[in-house]
Protein backbone atom coordinates (compact mmCIF):
# COMPACT_ATOMS: atom_id res chain seq x y z
CA UNK A 1 0.00 0.00 0.00
CA UNK A 2 1.16 3.89 -0.12
CA UNK A 3 3.84 4.67 -2.39
CA UNK A 4 6.66 3.23 -1.21
CA UNK A 5 10.41 3.76 -2.02
CA UNK A 6 11.18 0.47 -2.67
CA UNK A 7 14.24 -0.11 -4.16
CA UNK A 8 17.91 -0.05 -3.69
CA UNK A 9 19.20 3.69 -1.80
CA UNK A 10 22.61 2.69 -2.04
CA UNK A 11 25.24 3.91 -5.22
CA UNK A 12 23.77 4.10 -8.68
CA UNK A 13 25.78 3.95 -12.08
CA UNK A 14 24.20 5.26 -15.08
CA UNK A 15 24.31 8.48 -17.62
CA UNK A 16 27.01 10.77 -16.00
CA UNK A 17 26.15 14.44 -16.94
CA UNK A 18 22.24 14.34 -16.98
CA UNK A 19 19.61 13.60 -15.16
CA UNK A 20 17.14 10.44 -16.15
CA UNK A 21 14.01 10.41 -14.92
CA UNK A 22 13.70 13.96 -13.71
CA UNK A 23 12.70 16.26 -16.67
CA UNK A 24 14.30 19.65 -16.89
CA UNK A 25 12.36 21.92 -14.13
CA UNK A 26 12.77 19.20 -11.82
CA UNK A 27 16.64 18.87 -12.59
CA UNK A 28 17.02 22.76 -12.05
CA UNK A 29 15.20 22.86 -8.93
CA UNK A 30 17.83 20.69 -8.06
CA UNK A 31 20.88 23.20 -9.18
CA UNK A 32 19.10 25.77 -7.58
CA UNK A 33 19.21 24.21 -4.70
CA UNK A 34 22.50 23.16 -4.70
CA UNK A 35 24.15 26.20 -5.27
CA UNK A 36 26.30 27.24 -8.48
CA UNK A 37 28.63 25.14 -9.84
CA UNK A 38 26.69 21.91 -8.83
CA UNK A 39 26.23 18.86 -11.31
CA UNK A 40 23.71 16.46 -11.25
CA UNK A 41 26.16 13.48 -12.22
CA UNK A 42 24.17 10.30 -12.30
CA UNK A 43 20.96 9.72 -11.59
CA UNK A 44 18.65 6.63 -11.72
CA UNK A 45 14.92 5.95 -11.12
CA UNK A 46 13.29 4.02 -8.52
CA UNK A 47 10.47 1.51 -9.38
CA UNK A 48 7.67 4.11 -9.57
CA UNK A 49 4.62 4.03 -7.54
CA UNK A 50 1.54 5.27 -9.00
CA UNK A 51 1.15 8.46 -7.20
CA UNK A 52 4.93 9.91 -6.87
CA UNK A 53 7.87 10.14 -8.97
CA UNK A 54 11.29 8.90 -7.32
CA UNK A 55 14.47 9.31 -8.23
CA UNK A 56 18.25 8.45 -6.77
CA UNK A 57 19.85 11.24 -7.83
CA UNK A 58 24.17 11.29 -7.32
CA UNK A 59 25.16 14.87 -6.79
CA UNK A 60 28.64 17.14 -6.64
CA UNK A 61 27.97 20.78 -5.36
CA UNK A 62 29.63 23.75 -6.26
CA UNK A 63 32.80 23.06 -3.39
CA UNK A 64 33.58 19.49 -5.14
CA UNK A 65 31.52 17.61 -2.09
CA UNK A 66 29.57 14.65 -3.92
CA UNK A 67 25.91 13.66 -1.83
CA UNK A 68 23.90 10.87 -2.62
CA UNK A 69 20.01 12.11 -2.71
CA UNK A 70 16.78 10.92 -3.64
CA UNK A 71 13.99 13.37 -5.47
CA UNK A 72 10.59 12.73 -4.66
CA UNK A 73 7.76 14.67 -6.74
CA UNK A 74 4.35 14.14 -6.21
CA UNK A 75 2.25 13.50 -9.47
CA UNK A 76 -1.40 12.09 -8.88
CA UNK A 77 -3.97 14.95 -9.29
CA UNK A 78 -6.60 13.19 -7.52
CA UNK A 79 -4.68 12.57 -4.23
CA UNK A 80 -3.21 16.62 -4.30
CA UNK A 81 -6.48 17.92 -5.00
CA UNK A 82 -7.00 16.35 -1.74
CA UNK A 83 -4.28 16.55 -0.05
CA UNK A 84 -2.42 19.08 -1.58
CA UNK A 85 0.23 19.59 1.53
CA UNK A 86 1.92 16.01 0.49
CA UNK A 87 4.91 17.08 0.34
CA UNK A 88 5.09 19.87 3.25
CA UNK A 89 4.05 17.45 6.05
CA UNK A 90 6.53 14.87 4.81
CA UNK A 91 9.58 17.51 5.48
CA UNK A 92 7.67 18.06 8.28
CA UNK A 93 7.65 14.98 9.39
CA UNK A 94 11.53 14.70 8.47
CA UNK A 95 12.26 17.86 10.37
CA UNK A 96 11.32 16.28 13.10
CA UNK A 97 12.88 12.98 13.25
CA UNK A 98 16.14 14.53 11.90
CA UNK A 99 17.69 14.79 16.02
CA UNK A 100 16.61 11.48 17.28
CA UNK A 101 16.54 7.55 16.86
CA UNK A 102 14.62 6.90 13.88
CA UNK A 103 16.80 6.33 10.69
CA UNK A 104 14.89 7.85 8.21
CA UNK A 105 16.18 10.01 5.29
CA UNK A 106 17.97 13.62 6.13
CA UNK A 107 15.87 16.82 4.59
CA UNK A 108 17.90 18.94 2.00
CA UNK A 109 15.00 20.77 0.47
CA UNK A 110 11.01 21.22 0.08
CA UNK A 111 9.43 22.59 -2.97
CA UNK A 112 5.62 22.41 -1.41
CA UNK A 113 3.65 23.76 -4.01
CA UNK A 114 5.89 22.16 -7.14
CA UNK A 115 6.16 25.97 -7.91
CA UNK A 116 10.03 25.28 -8.50
CA UNK A 117 10.09 21.49 -9.31
CA UNK A 118 7.23 21.55 -11.39
CA UNK A 119 5.02 19.53 -8.91
CA UNK A 120 5.17 19.17 -4.93
CA UNK A 121 8.83 17.51 -4.20
CA UNK A 122 11.01 16.49 -1.38
CA UNK A 123 14.87 16.31 -1.90
CA UNK A 124 16.76 13.77 1.15
CA UNK A 125 19.70 12.34 1.32
CA UNK A 126 20.34 8.50 0.32
CA UNK A 127 20.09 6.07 3.09
CA UNK A 128 22.37 3.35 2.47
CA UNK A 129 20.42 -0.40 2.22
CA UNK A 130 17.79 -2.48 -0.01
CA UNK A 131 14.30 -3.43 0.44
CA UNK A 132 14.41 -7.36 1.96
CA UNK A 133 10.42 -8.88 1.18
CA UNK A 134 11.30 -12.07 1.60
CA UNK A 135 14.45 -12.94 3.83
CA UNK A 136 16.62 -15.87 4.14
CA UNK A 137 16.19 -15.82 7.82
CA UNK A 138 12.97 -14.96 9.05
CA UNK A 139 14.01 -14.65 13.03
CA UNK A 140 16.20 -11.44 12.44
CA UNK A 141 13.91 -9.91 9.71
CA UNK A 142 11.20 -9.84 12.12
CA UNK A 143 12.77 -8.63 15.55
CA UNK A 144 14.43 -5.55 13.06
CA UNK A 145 11.47 -4.58 12.18
CA UNK A 146 9.67 -5.29 15.77
CA UNK A 147 12.57 -3.14 17.11
CA UNK A 148 12.05 -0.39 14.03
CA UNK A 149 8.08 -0.13 15.02
CA UNK A 150 8.65 0.52 18.77
CA UNK A 151 11.22 2.99 18.06
CA UNK A 152 9.10 4.89 15.97
CA UNK A 153 6.19 4.23 18.54
CA UNK A 154 8.79 5.72 21.55
CA UNK A 155 9.19 8.75 19.43
CA UNK A 156 7.30 12.32 20.65
CA UNK A 157 4.64 13.15 18.53
CA UNK A 158 5.79 15.94 16.34
CA UNK A 159 3.17 18.83 16.63
CA UNK A 160 0.45 19.18 13.71
CA UNK A 161 0.24 15.20 12.62
CA UNK A 162 -3.27 13.93 11.27
CA UNK A 163 -4.85 11.06 13.40
CA UNK A 164 -4.95 8.23 12.31
CA UNK A 165 -7.97 7.31 9.98
CA UNK A 166 -8.29 4.08 6.73
CA UNK A 167 -7.76 4.92 3.77
CA UNK A 168 -10.74 3.00 2.30
CA UNK A 169 -12.38 0.87 4.02
CA UNK A 170 -14.97 3.64 5.74
CA UNK A 171 -14.85 5.92 2.91
CA UNK A 172 -15.97 3.90 -0.33
CA UNK A 173 -18.37 1.24 -1.29
CA UNK A 174 -16.71 -1.63 -0.91
CA UNK A 175 -17.59 -5.45 -1.54
CA UNK A 176 -16.24 -8.68 -0.81
CA UNK A 177 -13.69 -9.56 -4.36
CA UNK A 178 -15.11 -11.59 -6.63
CA UNK A 179 -11.81 -13.54 -6.93
CA UNK A 180 -12.19 -14.21 -2.80
CA UNK A 181 -12.80 -18.09 -2.03
CA UNK A 182 -13.79 -16.94 1.33
CA UNK A 183 -16.28 -14.04 0.84
CA UNK A 184 -18.70 -14.46 3.81
CA UNK A 185 -15.60 -13.72 5.47
CA UNK A 186 -14.79 -10.52 3.49
CA UNK A 187 -18.40 -9.39 4.56
CA UNK A 188 -17.48 -10.13 8.24
CA UNK A 189 -14.47 -8.02 7.65
CA UNK A 190 -15.98 -5.11 5.55
CA UNK A 191 -18.67 -5.03 8.93
CA UNK A 192 -15.78 -4.44 11.09
CA UNK A 193 -13.57 -2.18 9.45
CA UNK A 194 -16.81 0.00 9.19
CA UNK A 195 -17.87 0.32 12.53
CA UNK A 196 -15.59 2.05 15.81
CA UNK A 197 -12.14 1.10 16.29
CA UNK A 198 -10.68 -0.12 19.22
CA UNK A 199 -9.06 2.34 22.02
CA UNK A 200 -5.73 2.97 22.47
CA UNK A 201 -2.97 5.12 23.78
CA UNK A 202 -2.21 7.34 20.60
CA UNK A 203 1.30 7.32 19.88
CA UNK A 204 3.57 8.53 16.32
CA UNK A 205 3.06 6.11 13.69
CA UNK A 206 4.69 5.55 10.28
CA UNK A 207 1.20 4.66 9.20
CA UNK A 208 2.08 3.23 6.01
CA UNK A 209 5.04 0.93 8.08
CA UNK A 210 5.81 -2.63 5.79
CA UNK A 211 9.18 -4.47 4.45
CA UNK A 212 8.95 -2.22 1.18
CA UNK A 213 9.70 1.22 3.10
CA UNK A 214 12.10 -0.48 5.15
CA UNK A 215 15.89 -0.46 4.24
CA UNK A 216 18.42 -3.42 5.35
CA UNK A 217 22.34 -3.67 5.53
CA UNK A 218 22.81 -7.64 6.22
CA UNK A 219 20.55 -8.39 9.20
CA UNK A 220 20.53 -4.43 10.43
CA UNK A 221 17.87 -2.03 9.69
CA UNK A 222 19.77 1.10 7.61
CA UNK A 223 16.58 3.41 7.19
CA UNK A 224 12.59 3.69 6.98
CA UNK A 225 11.36 5.24 4.29
CA UNK A 226 7.86 7.40 3.09
CA UNK A 227 6.70 9.41 5.68
CA UNK A 228 3.72 11.11 3.82
CA UNK A 229 1.17 9.18 6.01
CA UNK A 230 3.04 9.36 9.30
CA UNK A 231 -0.33 9.97 11.59
CA UNK A 232 -1.41 9.81 15.60
CA UNK A 233 -3.17 6.61 17.02
CA UNK A 234 -2.82 3.51 18.74
CA UNK A 235 0.95 1.04 17.68
CA UNK A 236 -1.51 -1.32 16.78
CA UNK A 237 -2.71 0.35 13.27
CA UNK A 238 1.17 -0.27 12.12
CA UNK A 239 1.34 -3.48 13.44
CA UNK A 240 -2.28 -4.20 11.33
CA UNK A 241 -1.07 -2.71 8.64
CA UNK A 242 2.61 -4.58 8.24
CA UNK A 243 1.19 -7.84 8.95
CA UNK A 244 -0.98 -7.64 6.13
CA UNK A 245 1.57 -6.62 4.00
CA UNK A 246 3.91 -10.12 5.49
CA UNK A 247 1.13 -12.01 5.29
CA UNK A 248 0.93 -11.33 1.64
CA UNK A 249 4.55 -11.80 1.02
CA UNK A 250 5.49 -14.62 2.82
CA UNK A 251 2.25 -15.90 4.69
CA UNK A 252 -0.09 -16.00 7.35
CA UNK A 253 2.20 -18.16 9.79
CA UNK A 254 4.70 -14.92 9.32
CA UNK A 255 2.56 -12.11 10.29
CA UNK A 256 1.40 -14.23 13.52
CA UNK A 257 5.40 -14.52 14.04
CA UNK A 258 5.70 -10.62 14.04
CA UNK A 259 2.73 -9.91 16.25
CA UNK A 260 4.20 -12.67 18.77
CA UNK A 261 7.84 -11.10 18.60
CA UNK A 262 6.17 -7.60 18.77
CA UNK A 263 4.68 -9.09 22.18
CA UNK A 264 0.98 -7.83 20.93
CA UNK A 265 -0.29 -10.26 23.35
CA UNK A 266 -4.26 -8.19 23.34
CA UNK A 267 -4.09 -7.34 19.64
CA UNK A 268 -7.30 -6.55 18.66
CA UNK A 269 -8.30 -8.40 14.99
CA UNK A 270 -9.55 -5.47 14.10
CA UNK A 271 -6.05 -3.83 12.75
CA UNK A 272 -5.83 -6.81 10.87
CA UNK A 273 -9.25 -6.35 8.94
CA UNK A 274 -9.03 -2.55 8.34
CA UNK A 275 -5.67 -3.41 6.82
CA UNK A 276 -7.15 -6.13 4.62
CA UNK A 277 -10.34 -4.04 3.53
CA UNK A 278 -7.97 -1.28 2.67
CA UNK A 279 -6.73 -3.48 0.16
CA UNK A 280 -9.36 -3.94 -1.52
CA UNK A 281 -9.09 -0.82 -3.48
CA UNK A 282 -5.77 -2.02 -4.98
CA UNK A 283 -7.01 -5.54 -5.36
CA UNK A 284 -6.37 -5.70 -9.23
CA UNK A 285 -2.72 -5.23 -8.95
CA UNK A 286 -2.70 -8.63 -6.84
CA UNK A 287 -0.98 -11.47 -8.01
CA UNK A 288 -2.64 -14.57 -7.14
CA UNK A 289 -0.30 -16.07 -4.93
CA UNK A 290 -0.77 -12.73 -2.85
CA UNK A 291 -4.80 -12.80 -3.34
CA UNK A 292 -5.08 -16.26 -1.56
CA UNK A 293 -2.76 -15.55 1.63
CA UNK A 294 -5.19 -12.26 1.84
CA UNK A 295 -8.05 -14.48 1.39
CA UNK A 296 -6.20 -16.89 4.59
CA UNK A 297 -4.92 -13.79 6.61
CA UNK A 298 -8.89 -12.05 6.16
CA UNK A 299 -10.46 -15.91 7.32
CA UNK A 300 -7.97 -16.03 10.44
CA UNK A 301 -8.61 -12.83 11.55
CA UNK A 302 -12.14 -13.28 11.42
CA UNK A 303 -12.08 -16.14 13.25
CA UNK A 304 -10.65 -14.17 15.84
CA UNK A 305 -13.59 -12.12 16.25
Amino acid sequence: MGDPLSQDHGARSNVFGQTRGVDTTASRWVHQVLGPGSTVRESAPFEQGTSSEVTALDVVDGAGKGDALVLRRFLDAAWLSREPDLAAREAAVLDALAEGPVPAPRLVAVDPTGTDAGAPAVLTRRLPGIVVRTPRSLDPWLRGLADLAATIHATPIPPGLRPYRPWYATSRALAPPTWSRVPSAWASALARARAPEPAGSPVFLHRDFQPTNVLWVGDRVSGVVDWVEASVGPADADLGHCRCNVAQDIGVEAAEALRATVGAAEYDPYWDLVSAVDFLDVADLLGPVARDRLDAFVAAAVARL
